[in-house]
């Protein structure tokens, strides 16, 4: 989201740069709904024209159904994004685009089988008919899509993504421009053609709009588990009810959620689903090129020769033209010498490369990759009330480590009243563990407290995205190798080393110890409080609030 655009940019800029990409896309709208009627005006058939014209309103009406799912969710999720509910925020975006989905399968279902009441009702005479039909049945068919597209046009602009909004809308309106005349004219398909047009031209709307929300919206999300469990929380455990707000089968609800469950809480939590699922995808398949195989003796014939990789690729397709088994790309013929060979085999193939190369250099680019796989929250994205410390609950965390690092204790510091925890991690200080020992303390915290925690980008928080979904609770990371944007955690960290000295095995301390050293930081006069105690400040704004 651009905290800059909506919280700090002067008035008028911020409102040339949100409204001018809207008019225009409602410009463009305006140009999208004249194309139709344009091109089947200029083949002369007046019959044509009144027929397409006649089931116009069918159009408008998906069109209006798309905008109390794109405008209405638009206008509730902005509210909760100046509240800084962004998890809320996130969980409606999905519901409203799943929503659009399933009303657009309901139009499609009900437009089909009441076609000819519809079509009399609309005005469609004999003469018409037949085009009206034409039109209306294409229309219907693709609704799912026309309704969905007006959907993420309005949601991204609750994040500031105006122009890029505008930028799918456009892109919609010049398909339907180039393919118009070209189904019209040049293929001679006629009210079909227009009609097919429209569906097309909102279908790669949509791929464009469901591409920029993967892939650049940090607070909208499509996925379906969202929903599921925002429905739960709106219909308790009817898996038939959130099945047919879905659009899914209950036996896909029902098996997602059993398989996805949280073991520990027995609930279901979307973002640990999703992790469990992506983690399920990792399957061991066996390699094409194995040692034994013809495709491997004929890779290594190929070395022997001094072929590179890519002429023995392309030779074993001229070779095996109709046999895919003995189709090799280049990369798996590196991996096959890489990595699969083993002993005096391995050594023979490497010197029979041209390089002689006893390591592969790493391919692709050299650029900084993502450091965990679900995407990261920066602390640029903070909201302002979090760096002026003026509001509570928002914490910064990080591990001490012992000798070689091999035994850590975490640290959770307040930022407004320097209240500090410390996390006994026994068993290890991975991803695993600290997440869990997060969870377990912070938990019973009053939701007050429970706004925002930031950290470094650790491996041990890989797992942020389970400590936001189980704390309802936003998860910023700092810039690589920048531990000043943690400062009181680091502060804290620095009273820390006298009761933890460093080079010593931290394991060896137990809970209750950790406790009784967070419970004496917490008694100690602070100057920046006016030398209140952080146990004092705390209290003070608990009964405040």
């Amino acid at each position: 989201m651009d905290n800059e655009l909506f919280e700090k940019a002067p008035i008028p800029k911020a409102y040339f740069s949100l409204a001018m990409p809207v008019v225009l896309s409602m410009l463009v709208t305006l140009v999208y709904n004249m194309v139709d009627t344009y091109f089947i005006a200029h083949t002369g058939n007046t019959d044509m024209v009144a027929g397409v014209s006649l089931t116009a309103p069918v159009f408008t009406v998906m069109i209006a159904l798309g905008d109390i799912f794109g405008l209405g969710g638009s206008s509730v999720i902005s509210r909760l994004f100046g509240q800084h509910r962004f998890a809320d925020g996130k969980r409606l975006s999905a519901f409203c685009f799943y929503a659009a989905i399933a009303t657009g399968l309901l139009i499609l279902v009900l437009g089909l089988a009441f076609r000819d009441p519809m079509l009399a009702l609309l005005g469609a005479t004999d003469d018409t008919w037949q085009y009206a039909s034409d039109f209306y049945t294409l229309i219907i068919v693709g609704s799912p899509f026309i309704i969905v597209s007006m959907t993420p046009s309005n949601l991204l602009r609750t994040e500031g993504h105006a122009v890029q909004s505008m930028i799918g809308s456009v892109a919609g309106t010049a398909v339907n421009i180039v393919l118009n005349p070209l189904f019209i004219h040049g293929f001679g398909w006629g009210a079909a053609g227009s009609a097919g047009a429209t569906v097309i031209a909102n279908i790669c709307t949509d791929a464009y709009f469901v591409w920029f929300t993967l892939r650049h919206s940090s607070n909208l999300s499509i996925d379906p588990r969202t929903v599921i469990d925002r429905a739960r929380r709106r219909l308790g455990d009817s898996i038939r009810a959130i099945a047919r707000l879905l659009g899914r089968d209950p036996g896909t609800v029902s098996r997602e959620v059993e398989r996805n469950r949280n073991p520990e809480s027995g609930g279901y939590e979307p973002y640990r689903a999703q992790q469990k699922a992506a983690d399920r995808l990792k399957r061991p398949k066996p390699r094409k090129a194995a040692e034994g195989t013809r495709l491997w003796d004929e890779i290594a014939a190929g070395l022997r020769r001094h072929w590179s990789p890519e002429q023995i690729a392309n030779r074993l397709r001229l070779d095996f033209p109709d046999n895919g088994d003995m189709h090799a790309s280049v990369e798996t013929i590196y991996q096959a010498i890489y990595l699969q060979a083993r002993g005096e085999l391995k050594q023979e193939l490497k010197r029979a490369m041209r390089q002689g190369r006893t390591a592969r250099r790493p391919q692709g680019g050299q650029g900084r990759k993502p450091r965990f796989r679900e995407p990261m929250a920066m602390i640029s994205e903070r909201p302002p009330e979090i760096e002026d410390r003026a509001v509570p609950g928002h914490w910064e965390g990080d591990l001490i480590t012992g000798s070689r690092n091999k035994s850590a204790i975490g640290t959770l510091v307040e930022r407004t009243t320097r209240f500090t925890i410390l996390l006994h991690l026994p068993d290890g200080h991975d991803a695993e563990h600290v997440q869990q020992a997060i969870i377990d303390k912070m938990q019973h915290l009053p939701k007050l407290l429970r706004n925002s925690l930031t950290w470094d980008q650790g491996a041990e928080l890989a797992l942020h995205k389970r400590i936001g979904a189980s704390l309802d609770m936003a998860v910023y990371f700092c810039d690589p190798h920048s531990p000043w944007q943690r400062g009181t955690n680091e502060n804290t960290n620095g009273l820390l080393r006298q009761y933890f000295p460093k080079g010593t095995d931290l394991s060896v301390y137990p809970e209750d110890y950790l406790d009784a050293v967070a419970e004496e930081l917490n008694d100690r006069p602070r100057k920046t409080l006016g030398f209140m105690k952080p146990s004092e400040k705390i209290i003070e704004l608990l009964d405040a609030a």
